[in-house]
């Protein structure tokens, strides 16, 4: 009986699994054909139903595929031709496994993510910025208060509160990823550091409060977190689109001020923190930005701090890091790349790694995908998200 069982367990996962890599929603997906209603996977806290599940949809991939789960290109959020265009050869000549969008608007995102949807084999991560609301991109999208302008007083129940509400207004978007929050401490010695605004400010408590609170309201809205930017930004003085800027603090400062939110974030168990074009000697003497080297991301965030969720890469067309390559990040720790200067390239590159580390990577990118899975709410929604949106602001 246990025999039949654990063999039936695995029937309904592996069901699940083919089940959730038919192309559908009914309409025309990558070969110009309409496809069926596509199933979802029948969520289990079990963990190892989750890593059979992420196991048998590798097992149908190519070291190329594998890579491709690794890589985020960014796309306007516009639904013009060229736009579409360049995302259904994402999807069905590339297959990566999602999107960053940029400038756009709420139902144009919708439209690109829905698209994307019908075109994937494997759930797609749709990411955004949105650290004063979704309106940091999406012109017609409810508007939060910068994090500098947040009361200090604020509880961090009105931060959940918040995170939440930016879950609810994400999910009606289509987007199931917030590259949010900011939890850099700014420098007491600059105190616009590099981020000003976007910043909690230069109480490190205060920001790893904020920042825990208002992550565990996204994720309780069924969207992926993502804390930024690993180890931290706030002591920075240039601006690392441009160049590399160099962090000169010691690794005791580092630990009680910069580190500090990350270590929070990590406590909780929330899913993802993005790293910072940073080069902190006190961590990596070699100067390497901290998104490709192994010593600031397996060795202070994997085995110092304990993280075990996403690391995702900073946009890797960024000045800072104009000297590496995709798989140098992927090589380093990293589990997914975002806005590598030519994307083709970028997976063919990771594909050449190591077939262990590549799977470790894809597996990791799979697991959180599986804990999406859902129905997203009707286009509809996008048509109220002001009214709560209000009521949640007033309370920062």
């Amino acid at each position: 009986m246990m025999r039949e069982n654990i063999i039936r367990g695995i029937v309904n996962v592996c069901v699940a699994a083919i089940a959730w890599l038919i192309v559908g929603c009914g309409v025309t997906g990558c070969n110009g054909k309409v496809a069926e209603s596509a199933a979802t996977p029948v969520v289990s806290d079990s963990g190892a139903d989750v890593s059979a599940w992420a196991d048998s949809v590798m097992g149908t991939m190519s070291a190329e595929d594998r890579a491709a789960q690794l890589v985020m290109p960014a796309l306007y959020a516009r639904d013009d031709d060229a736009e579409l265009r360049l995302l259904r050869e994402y999807a069905c000549s590339l297959h990566v496994g999602g999107i960053v969008l940029l400038k756009g608007t709420l139902p144009e995102a919708r439209t690109l993510a829905d698209s994307l949807a019908r075109w994937s084999t494997v759930l797609p991560l749709v990411a955004i910025d949105g650290e004063w609301g979704l309106s940091m991109r999406l012109s017609d999208a409810p508007r939060f208060p910068a994090n500098r302008d947040i009361d200090p007083a604020a509880t961090e129940n009105a931060l959940y509160d918040y995170g939440y509400e930016m879950a609810r207004e994400c999910r009606a978007a289509g987007i199931n990823m917030l590259l949010g929050p900011v939890v850099d401490v700014l420098g007491t010695d600059r105190p616009q550091g590099g981020l000003g605004y976007r910043s909690f400010g230069d109480d490190p408590e205060r920001v790893a409060r904020f920042g825990v609170a208002y992550s565990r309201g996204v994720e309780d809205g069924n969207v992926i977190s993502v804390a930024k930017h690993f180890p931290g930004h706030g002591r920075a003085t240039s601006d690392s689109h441009r160049n590399l800027p160099v962090i000169d603090a010691s690794r005791a400062a580092l630990d009680t001020t910069d580190l500090l939110p990350f270590k929070r974030y990590s406590e909780v168990g929330l899913s993802g923190i993005m790293t910072g074009h940073l080069s902190v000697p006190a961590l990596d003497a070699s100067g390497r930005p901290a998104t490709v080297s192994d010593s600031m991301l397996n060795g202070v965030l994997r085995k110092d701090i304990g993280f075990k969720g996403l690391i995702i890469t900073d946009a890797m067309n960024m000045g800072a890091v104009t000297s590496y390559s995709a798989s140098d990040a992927v090589k380093a720790g990293a589990d997914i790349v975002l806005a590598p200067v030519d994307t083709k390239e970028a997976i063919a590159s990771i594909a050449l790694l190591d077939s262990a580390l590549l799977a470790d990577r894809c597996r990791r990118v799979l697991i959180r995908k599986y804990r999406l899975a859902g129905p997203l709410p009707t286009r509809a929604s996008l048509d109220s998200l002001s009214i709560r949106a209000d009521a949640v602001s007033s309370r920062l």
